[in-house]
């Protein structure tokens, strides 16, 4: 089923980069709103200018919700059941919002060929040794994932505080300087996993709004489940200077310079062994952080 976006929207989700079915995210349909504005927020997983749009489905929800600087409970989120967008929000009081998704485990069953790929697309060298160690390499991948996307939202000219509010999600990233401050030069992150720094972790950027067309866009249907290798390995020999790879630190963090004004994704994965009684071989966390580098007002 295709679906149509709103024209702000639409004109920021002309990707540059590329991406792949692991590559999900939330993102309002307006980074900078008015007090009392009643804002779309967006929940996609794309590959390479093709995205798949996901509806309200409660039963894959295991939380959503937005958290002001100063709040002691976060406010509760919604959207109408199988359609998009995937939540409506209104914030009445300014300052600025960090809103979080986080889904229920998932399974996927994917062929060797194409979970060997994922894995080396997304930096996970320990599961390779390990399957390689364990004569796995030709065995196919059984794995559960977690989604945990955030955004960040600034409402009116309220203080931009609480952008660095951990939300406590499996696996995290949690801006240090205020991606939404205008005329930003260098942006700092840090990478949660399991409330740890994740150090050494593969992390992508990709613009989401330097391209020249505007995406082909499906809504997938309520119920169904992640296409299964849809975009793996096709990244390989691509680069964009609007797409980029890092590692974090020993602290757990990455930085990134020099960024135009637009929208960004910054995106990250870890993999272990599934534990005794968790479906399948495998259990995987996916983290993003959509936000938008503001020009400086004049």
């Amino acid at each position: 089923m295709k679906t149509t976006l709103p024209a702000t929207l639409a004109t920021a989700l002309l990707l540059s980069g590329p991406l792949s079915a692991h590559d999900s995210w939330l993102t309002p349909e307006l980074h900078v709103v008015k007090p009392g504005t009643i804002l779309g927020l967006r929940l996609f997983t794309g590959h390479l200018g093709e995205l798949t749009e996901f509806p309200h489905d409660p039963e894959r929800l295991e939380r959503l919700e937005a958290w002001s600087a100063t709040a002691l409970a976060p406010q509760p989120l919604a959207g109408r059941v199988g359609a998009a967008p995937f939540a409506l929000a209104r914030f009445t009081e300014p300052g600025l919002r960090v809103i979080g998704f986080q889904s229920r485990a998932q399974f996927v069953d994917l062929d060797a060929v194409k979970f060997e790929s994922y894995l080396a697309e997304e930096g996970l060298d320990h599961a390779i040794q390990s399957r390689e160690a364990a004569s796995e390499s030709a065995e196919r991948g059984l794995e559960n994932y977690t989604r945990c996307a955030k955004t960040l939202v600034q409402v009116g000219e309220g203080p931009a505080l609480g952008f660095e509010r951990v939300l406590g999600m499996p696996l995290e990233i949690v801006p240090q300087i205020n991606p939404l401050e205008p005329g930003t030069e260098a942006f700092r992150f840090l990478v949660l996993d399991q409330g740890r720094p994740a150090i050494d972790t593969q992390v992508e950027l990709t613009r989401l709004d330097a391209a020249s067309h505007e995406p082909h866009l499906h809504l997938q249907e309520k119920g169904a489940g992640l296409d299964e290798g849809a975009g793996l390995g096709e990244r390989a020999g691509q680069a964009d200077h609007e797409h980029r790879l890092l590692r974090t630190n020993a602290k757990g963090e990455f930085e990134l310079q020099d960024l135009s004004p637009g929208r960004y994704l910054v995106h990250t994965i870890t993999i272990r062994r599934a534990s005794p009684g968790e479906r399948g071989d495998w259990t995987s966390f996916w983290a993003s952080l959509s936000f938008e580098a503001q020009a400086v007002a004049h």
